[in-house]
């Protein structure tokens, strides 16, 4: 009799922590991502940019904001990422694909100098579950993009160099 109690007081517990961390887990999908349903969708194409270099060194708030961010290994992965052929470049007009060679051949001429990469523009799909309050967000692609100047050495606005397609990651724990 008192096994048979046990055993009830065992399942009991099992049913009750079984609820407990379900309940407490959002939900997930394939490799760990949230899961967000189609009707959760905010923003099926955004593009937006972000300044990865400061141009202007009176702009403190410029330098706060990417203060943490090692641009020059982020700028030399994706130009390598495209050498190696792991990413593929893309004309910005046309969506036509640059051979990585004539890249390299600009690189070394000095017609295209990755140090000069001031900006990243971002194509992204957004998700928001405000239920869960959850927000998803998927890369597309990633413009390079570089300062330009005018005559009087003014800035005169960005230089879209390439973009390349990215694909989806999770994160390693």
């Amino acid at each position: 009799m008192l096994h048979h109690i046990h055993i009830k007081t065992r399942l009991a517990l099992t049913i009750i922590v079984s609820s407990i961390i379900t309940a407490c887990t959002q939900p997930s999908s394939v490799e760990g991502r949230m899961t967000l349903s189609p009707q959760a969708m905010v923003a099926d194409t955004i593009y937006y940019p972000v300044r990865i270099k400061n141009l202007n060194p009176e702009d403190e708030w410029a330098s706060e904001r990417i203060k943490k961010l090692n641009r020059k290994k982020l700028v030399d992965d994706i130009f390598e990422a495209v050498y190696s052929g792991k990413a593929t470049a893309y004309n910005y007009l046309t969506d036509a694909p640059i051979d990585a060679n004539h890249l390299k051949q600009q690189e070394n001429e000095g017609e295209l100098n990755r140090d000069e990469v001031a900006e990243l523009e971002f194509r992204e799909t957004w998700w928001y579950d405000v239920d869960g309050n959850l927000f998803e967000k998927k890369v597309q692609s990633i413009l390079v993009a570089s300062a330009l100047y005018d005559s009087d050495g003014s800035l005169r606005g960005m230089k879209a160099l390439f973009y390349v397609k990215t694909q989806p990651c999770t994160v390693r724990k």
